[in-house]
């Protein structure tokens, strides 16, 4: 059994390589100054197109890494929580702007999203349990919705970085989006093939 799991674990390590590489290449790419300036003079590149390209890319990584490490039950909800505190840390309208002006706080905001974001989640998902991975995307969505509704009820500016009019345009967009993502979510939770837990 054991040379059955080292042969697996090694027909993996090409495809962990390629993986840590293209992520690698991803935080470097974000970083660049074209591609900072870019990111950060758009309210939707900020708020929710960084943070969810970043969290997807550990997210990946994570679910690859929990694959070969065995289940981690125990240790789900403390990384389930880990990421969606570290996800909304950085929907904090000030760091948003901080991020947005100082180059070395967006570097952290990158390592924190793809580690402590999106590898958590990862690591977690499958270990969480049918139950649990519902209870988390259902009030995900739940909490998209909300923002959404705060941005567009907001008369004043949350980020000084970005006009109100590109901040209500964006929270409308989100509010009409929530519906969406609940019944999509709803339709593979219910409709897709059982899996084992």
């Amino acid at each position: 059994m054991q040379a059955i799991h080292s042969s697996a674990l090694a027909m993996r390590m090409p495809v962990w390589t390629m993986s840590a590489a293209g992520n690698v290449l991803l935080l470097v790419l974000l970083s660049l100054p074209q591609v900072f300036q870019r990111i950060h003079g758009s309210f939707f590149a900020a708020m929710l197109g960084e943070p969810a390209l970043l969290v997807a890319a550990g997210c990946m990584t994570g679910r690859m890494v929990a694959g070969d490490i065995g289940r981690i039950a125990w240790l789900a909800p403390a990384l389930a929580t880990l990421s969606v505190c570290t996800i909304m840390l950085w929907q904090i309208p000030i760091l948003i702007d901080h991020a947005g002006e100082q180059w070395t706080i967006d570097l952290l905001r990158h390592a924190c999203l793809y580690a402590a974001g999106g590898v958590a989640l990862g690591l977690s998902w499958r270990a969480l349990g049918a139950i649990g991975r519902a209870f988390l995307a259902t009030n995900g969505i739940a909490m998209f919705g909300m923002m959404g509704v705060i941005e567009a009820a907001y008369s004043g500016q949350l980020c000084a970085l970005y006009p109100v009019e590109e901040q209500h345009a964006l929270g409308k967009m989100m509010i009409l989006a929530t519906p969406l993502l609940m019944a999509s979510w709803l339709a593979f939770y219910l409709f897709r093939r059982p899996q084992r837990q």
